[in-house]
């Protein structure tokens, strides 16, 4: 195949994959149920006569799953999305089997039933039939970070080292440390080429005591947690990626990672003021119970698994789920670990998206953020907190 056009408008309609049903026996469709991605469906000349079509391009009118088909010309008929075809080869004793689908950007690949898809396919495509099931494991073998698709929005500066397993690496469950052991052994940890730790002289208080923060010998960062205010990075930031680890040493715990803080937000605030930024919620379990019986409210507008939300005059389309009042990107599992006990943050933030990974599993994120360059802060909330093992490493 060959590129013909867009057949769908490109970042504005995304594409689901309906199966032939004609077709629907065929052993790559095994467990798939429901192909869909945010790139659009692209445009088919002709295919050969003996191929055979397991999949067509339905253009939906938005870029969610949820989106409803656009209701013209281009999905009647609809573009073949997914094709096998058998060649008959002179110098081959059996056929040469062919999978083609146009779908495939990297962000195409975050959906389960793709990934099904392509593993069945590849089964298929060297004859073993027989070890397609549809309950095959396609979960990612490491975490897996997908850049934007669009012109300009790759990652330069990448090696081959930087894809290198991690599950290679000696488990964490080895340890005899109970947080520890919940972390993932492909948890990203900062260890691989072009990171960078953070340590006292990568950061300035804000507006906070001069007791708020301490860095302790070991490296780990301290907060008493009061006045209510921010320290922040030295410099400022655009595209990188930022592990850290935190735990809360009160239940109720409350505080924060700001990501893309102004410096004329920061600048301005006083003691027991918050800047502008996106911020990727820490909460402990127990602020739950603890707002509810103060307030007498419900606590249905926040979680304490990872929220990832504008603050101030910052803003971003949330990813789903959202909160009620749609601000707020709602973490897609519950993996947070209590009070005492260590989490991992993994923060991804390029070209205005912000991509969060806790204790090994992505659960929120943001586009469209504005602004999209700024500083990093943490955030002091009334409540001690410890960070440690903060690590950075800046994309191009």
């Amino acid at each position: 195949e060959t590129w013909v056009s867009h057949h769908g408008g490109h970042g504005s309609e995304s594409t689901r994959g309906v199966i032939v049903a004609d077709n629907a026996t065929h052993s790559i469709l095994a467990g798939v149920t429901d192909v869909w991605g945010p790139t659009d469906v692209y445009g088919i000349k002709e295919l050969p006569e003996d191929a055979t079509i397991l999949l067509k391009g339905q253009i939906l009118a938005g870029m969610e799953p949820s989106a409803t088909p656009v209701e013209d010309k281009r999905n009647d008929p609809m573009m073949p999305l997914f094709w096998v075809r058998e060649l008959t080869s002179p110098d081959r004793d059996s056929k040469q089997r062919i999978v083609t689908t146009t779908m495939g950007a990297a962000s195409d690949f975050e959906r389960g039933d793709l990934r099904r898809l392509i593993v069945n396919a590849a089964f298929w495509c060297v004859g073993m039939d027989d070890k397609i099931k549809p309950d095959l494991d396609v979960a990612f073998v490491d975490p897996f970070v997908a850049t934007p698709f669009g012109f300009n929005k790759f990652v330069g500066g990448k090696l081959p080292a930087d894809y290198a397993l991690q599950t290679q690496k000696p488990a964490l469950e080895e340890t005899t440390d109970k947080a520890q052991a919940s972390l993932s052994a492909a948890m990203i940890d900062g260890t691989e080429e072009g990171w960078q730790e953070m340590k006292d002289s990568d950061f300035q208080n804000v507006n906070c005591d001069e007791d708020t923060w301490t860095w302790k010998e070991d490296g780990t960062l301290y907060c008493k947690g009061t006045p209510v205010g921010v320290l922040r990075s030295a410099k400022d930031y655009t595209n990188f990626e930022l592990v850290l680890q935190w735990r809360h040493l009160k239940e109720a715990g409350n505080s924060g990672v700001f990501v893309w803080s102004s410096l004329k937000s920061l600048e301005s605030i006083k003691p027991g003021q918050l800047p502008e930024g996106i911020e990727c919620q820490v909460l402990d379990h127990g602020y739950t119970q603890a707002y509810e019986k103060s307030s007498g409210q419900p606590a249905d507008w926040f979680t304490t698994n990872g929220d990832v939300f504008p603050v101030g005059s910052s803003t971003m389309k949330p990813f789903p789920p959202l909160s009620p009042n749609g601000v707020r990107s709602f973490p897609n599992g519950e993996f947070t670990n209590g009070f005492n006990e260590w989490n991992h943050y993994y923060i991804r933030a390029i070209n205005g998206e912000v991509r969060l990974w806790v204790n090994g599993h992505e659960v929120s994120g943001g586009n469209d953020c504005d602004p999209a360059t700024g500083y990093i802060a943490f955030e002091a909330e009334g409540s001690p907190i410890e960070f440690k093992n903060i690590r950075i490493r800046e994309l191009k």
